[in-house]
């Protein structure tokens, strides 16, 4: 990096900074936010960094500030600012994207002058359009090796699909993307790298086939050209090649069709809360990955992690809240972070643990940054679960409701139960369907489940009568 670049870079460090003081942040809460260490956060700032930080570090850190406050006008304090803040943060991060892209080319051209070999794909920090790492992930030990398994043998055949589902929160996008990143895990089994999309709405296949397309380092497609015909160049190029290629949160199995690209050395991971995308996707029963909750210790490690003061303190009261939340990896993280950042404003923890546990707190909360919407907002919890009811009709959206009501913890249903809270002869039809919608799970011998997330979540919606 040149002198000029390097004095952009500090220029732009400090201006970031100032984003995070306006937002009036502490380094330390948004280290806790980000999940990254308060040196890393530190050496950010104060520009003690050799290379620019990444696009996905900005916009996470940019998605905590914008959490705090609405976008501001540019400031008028300085030449710096006012040649580095736009009035509109997204024409703010379109410019960053683009300096950065150049940083890294002219870095690249520097370092094949000086003669050094380029790194690998597969030694890439990080993948591009994977989402940005949790250094909290925990308890998946075994998860991570069946799913390599899995992976492997299908890398050595023709190619098979393995669909990873679970519930909402359960952690199915976090160990997709653990997986995505594993370099020797990569380098052994897939050496042309990974390939992710994700396509919660199906709206972005085209757009995400083309940069396939271009990360793959094919030429660039006619303009207008088709999914169909995005799809026939990648097949082509893939046909020899080994990829793993991962379809994220997906919820309609024909958006999960032009993906399906990879030859015989290649595998495709999918993710989905929904059992009947997994079963129409997935060739055999056994194609499927059911991904469970955390176990006890593993739920309160993270707790630990992210709230240590408050575990240390009061180990009996955390570990009963991993119990009320059962487990469930985002329930757990967001209660963590709300704790972590009321110990660190001196506060006592008592009314919070207390309104974690009866729910309503929780589902306000903003969900974890790496979470984030398209347009670098933060929803919050209800908004992530309301994905899967909103898409439900008025009649079978209210009997889900009023399951809330009957809930006991664990949530426990039989046919007749249900049959009866909702007051008709056969219930089985509205079960099919919120089976399928992932909002109930079969637990044998005509029982089902509902985590104390959902039941939460069907409170809310009856008390607005929806």
């Amino acid at each position: 990096m040149g002198d000029g670049d390097r004095r952009w870079l500090v220029e732009f460090c400090a201006a970031l900074k100032a984003e995070r003081e306006r937002a009036g942040l502490t380094q330390r809460q948004l280290a806790q936010r980000l999940q990254l260490s308060e040196p890393t956060i530190s050496a950010l700032f104060n520009a003690r960094t050799k290379k620019a930080p990444s696009w996905e570090r900005v916009r996470a850190i940019l998605t905590a500030c914008r959490s705090e406050t609405h976008p501001r006008p540019m400031p008028e304090d300085g030449p710096v600012a006012s040649r580095l803040w736009h009035e509109d943060q997204d024409e703010y991060l379109h410019r960053w994207r683009a300096r950065h892209a150049a940083l890294e080319i002219a870095s690249q051209r520097t370092t094949q002058e000086q003669g050094a070999s380029r790194p690998a794909a597969s030694e890439a920090a990080h993948p591009e359009g994977v989402p940005s790492m949790s250094v909290h992930f925990v308890g998946r030990d075994r998860e991570m090796g069946e799913l390599r398994e899995r992976l492997t043998t299908a890398g050595r055949g023709p190619q098979l699909l393995t669909a990873v589902r679970g519930w909402p929160g359960v952690g199915k996008t976090t160990v997709a993307a653990q997986l995505a990143v594993d370099r020797t895990f990569i380098e052994s089994a897939f050496p042309d790298g990974v390939l992710w999309a994700s396509v919660p709405d199906g709206s972005h296949v085209t757009a995400a086939l083309a940069s396939w397309i271009r990360r793959l380092g094919l030429p660039r497609p006619e303009l207008g050209a088709t999914s169909g015909e995005l799809t026939s160049i990648l097949r082509s190029a893939l046909r020899d090649r080994r990829v793993l290629l991962i379809v994220d949160d997906v919820w309609n199995p024909a958006h999960v069709v032009p993906f399906n690209v990879g030859g015989p050395g290649c595998a495709i991971l999918i993710t989905t809360r929904l059992p009947q995308v997994a079963h129409a996707l997935a060739a055999r029963p056994a194609d499927i990955y059911p991904l469970g909750l955390l176990s006890e210790e593993a739920a309160l490690e993270l707790l630990r992690r992210l709230a240590p003061e408050v575990v240390h303190h009061h180990r009996d009261e955390s570990r009963a809240l991993v119990g009320t939340l059962e487990r469930l990896p985002l329930a757990v993280r967001v209660a963590g972070q709300m704790l972590s950042e009321d110990w660190a404003n001196g506060w006592g923890i008592g009314d919070m643990l207390a309104q974690l546990r009866e729910g309503s707190a929780l589902l306000a909360a903003g969900a974890p940054v790496d979470r984030a919407a398209d347009n670098h907002t933060i929803p919050t919890v209800r908004a992530l679960l309301r994905m899967s009811t909103d898409r439900l009709d008025r009649q079978t959206r209210l009997r889900f409701a009023f399951l809330g009501a009957f809930a006991s913890q664990p949530a426990a249903f039989d046919v007749e139960a249900m049959a009866d809270v909702w007051g008709v002869d056969d219930a089985v039809p509205a079960i099919r369907v919120l089976v399928a919608r992932g909002l109930l799970e079969p637990s044998g011998d005509g029982w089902f489940t509902m985590h104390a997330l959902l039941v939460l979540h069907a409170k809310a919606l009856l008390r607005e009568g929806k």
